[in-house]
């Protein structure tokens, strides 16, 4: 059944009478700026009828979800492009004609709530937000942050997490300084997290471990330099350790403080990536299963230090001179175009990785490279496509 769109006459008159390029400001200075005033308001109500008779007539939900999330997209563009003009149009031009923009941005605000109180259920929260609601967020985050990040290095919480919280959120205002999408999730994300870091009282928590690092679990920040920044801090405190014994300690005891870590109910910020918690407790079992058997199979002398490790010609590794990320990202890439008959990118994973080493890291985890395929770098992308290019050149010569 063909259904009338409901946006029809807000389209026309947004994007072309109401545009300052085209607007006749001497008509609305006689009287036509309130014509069309009352006219906004009518369409308004008309809209919201003709949306709640449509979605009443659709059988299936989902074909009232694929409705709505097209009239919900129509929305945001008509208040960005309204935002827009109020932008750029001089306040001295017409009192009038400003007057008209701030009464059709109340119309469409008006409308946006309808969808906000009667269909938030159809829309997900990955859907973009229109700038004029972004705004006064964008104005509180910058005005916290600074003076977040301030008490908690006078507070004297470790400079790694405070970076990355200052990083990210400062992000988040830079999305909407250039006007990129941000969804209702990310607000949401964000206003969670400030709400929390205005709560900390402590560097350290009950379990023993920087406040702030329980909180990078438990708000489940799954980025990248968050990853990074925990496998760093990994790697420069187990140099600092001799024998087998104490890394084994070490990784037991980050294990039980990972485990005791809650995760904040139904929140990731990105619910596609795996869950930091998860993550890291995989991570932490791998390495103590890897250095378990390296204690079994291996000799130990009269220190502890491992003297030799009995390994079969078969597992034998494969040294590959490039790091994680762009190996991950090759295997990824290959997988994906069918190069292996493979049910799943994770099982090739586990098969692969075991086999080889890199430049920096002998055993590398399945696990991180599977993570890793997925938050790419630029210099990591840059890096693996100049290897195909090579690969390339080279089979021309056959």
């Amino acid at each position: 059944m063909k259904r009338n769109y409901v946006f029809e006459w807000f389209d026309t008159f947004v994007y072309h009478e109401l545009n300052p390029r085209h607007i006749d400001l001497q008509l609305l200075e006689q009287g036509r700026a309130g014509q069309l005033s009352e006219e906004a308001t009518k369409q308004k109500w008309l809209v919201v009828q003709s949306i709640r008779e449509q979605v009443i007539q659709v059988k299936k939900e989902k074909h009232g979800q694929v409705l709505l999330k097209a009239y919900y997209h129509s929305l945001v563009n008509l208040m960005d492009i309204v935002f827009n003009y109020k932008a750029t149009v001089n306040q001295r031009t017409s009192t009038k004609y400003n007057e008209l923009l701030l009464h059709v941005e109340g119309q469409l605000n008006d409308l946006f709530g309808v969808f906000d109180k009667e269909y938030s259920f159809y829309i997900r929260e990955r859907e973009r937000l229109p700038f004029v609601r972004l705004l006064p967020v964008r104005n509180m985050v910058r005005e916290k942050v600074e003076t977040i990040v301030r008490q908690l290095s006078n507070d004297g919480h470790p400079p790694g997490p405070i970076r990355i919280i200052y990083d990210f959120l400062m992000d988040f205002v830079a999305r909407i300084d250039n006007k990129e999408q941000v969804s209702s999730r990310h607000v949401n994300f964000v206003l969670g997290m400030l709400d929390d870091l205005e709560k900390v009282t402590g560097v350290m928590s009950v379990n023993d471990c920087p406040h702030l690092h329980e909180l990078l679990i438990y708000w489940n920040l799954n980025i990248k330099p968050v990853v990074d920044y925990f496998i760093g801090g990994k790697d420069q405190f187990m140099a600092g350790l001799g024998t087998m014994e104490e890394k084994l300690a070490w990784f037991r005891k980050e294990l039980m403080k990972v485990q005791q870590i809650p995760e904040k109910p139904g929140v990731a910020f990105d619910p596609g990536y795996p869950s930091l918690r998860h993550y890291f407790i995989a991570y932490l079992s791998s390495q103590i299963s890897y250095l378990e058997k390296w204690e079994t199979n291996g000799i130990m002398d009269n220190e502890g230090k491992q003297e030799s490790l009995i390994v079969p010609q078969s597992v034998k590794k494969i040294k590959i001179p490039f790091s994680v990320d762009q190996i991950a990202l090759l295997l990824r890439a290959f997988f994906e175009i069918g190069f292996f008959e493979i049910k799943s990118f994770r099982a090739l994973c586990k098969l692969v990785v075991p086999a080889i080493s890199t430049l920096k890291v002998l055993n590398p985890s399945w696990d991180s490279f599977r993570v890793k395929s997925r938050t790419p770098e630029r210099s990591d992308l840059d890096v693996v496509n100049n290897l195909l290019d090579r690969a390339k050149e080279q089979l021309n010569t056959y």
